[in-house]
């Protein structure tokens, strides 16, 4: 049975797992997201590689930005600022010489929930992906839809407030996504310390009353 190393990107951390071809996950595991340089980041992901690359078929991954998962190409990164414009196959080939496939982390989401998970009935839809950003994808006649331009149902730069120009500032990624979320724990806490989402959430899950008012918060927005 083929075996294959996943990865999902995200602004915070890439997590990866060992997968067989009958959904049994082997092994997994996650490593923070170099966020500074693109060379950083090819090297976390050949790391990765050279642990496994004996035993899979390929490598499978899901990233923030919009994406040509036909070509392989990215013409942003989203949170991966340093991706743009970018040949992200051809390029990882070269550290990993096997077969890589990637796409937006939103559209694989949905297309797992419709193949295995949840939307499996479902004809029409929207997911949404909350985590460093905001993703988003929409589902027609039961098939994820990519659209002429490869960003078709993507949330990230909803405007948030009308009377704004579109800028990050009011962009709907950055006001709920891990910036917006940072802002207002910092505002509950009185501080201007700088916390991870899962810092955020270890004090939430440990009960303190002022980071889950700071959550509640920002969800009120």
């Amino acid at each position: 049975m083929n075996t294959y190393l996943t990865f999902d990107v995200g602004g915070s951390a890439i997590k990866y797992a060992l997968i067989q071809e009958d959904l049994k996950i082997l092994e997994k595991s996650s490593v923070p997201t170099p966020m500074d340089t693109l060379d950083n980041f090819v090297e976390t992901i050949g790391d990765i590689y050279d642990k496994y690359k004996d035993n899979i078929k390929g490598i499978a991954m899901s990233m923030p930005g919009i994406i040509d998962p036909n070509r392989g190409y990215q013409y942003t990164g989203g949170a991966l600022r340093y991706i743009a414009n970018l040949d992200t196959v051809t390029l990882l080939q070269q550290r990993c010489p096997i077969n890589i496939t990637i796409g937006n982390d939103a559209k694989c989401a949905a297309n797992a929930e419709i193949g295995y998970g949840s939307l499996q009935d479902i004809d029409d839809g929207a997911v949404v992906i909350l985590g460093t950003g905001i993703g988003g994808c929409l589902i027609k006649d039961h098939q994820v839809h990519t659209g002429k331009h490869f960003s078709a149902g993507e949330f990230s730069f909803i405007k948030t407030n009308y009377h704004d120009a579109l800028t990050w500032n009011s962009a709907w990624c950055t006001r709920n996504g891990i910036d917006g979320l940072l802002e207002r724990v910092q505002e509950q806490l009185g501080t201007d310390e700088k916390y991870t989402g899962f810092e955020i959430f270890e004090m939430a899950n440990n009960g303190n009353e002022k980071v889950i008012e700071g959550i509640i918060n920002l969800l009120l927005r």
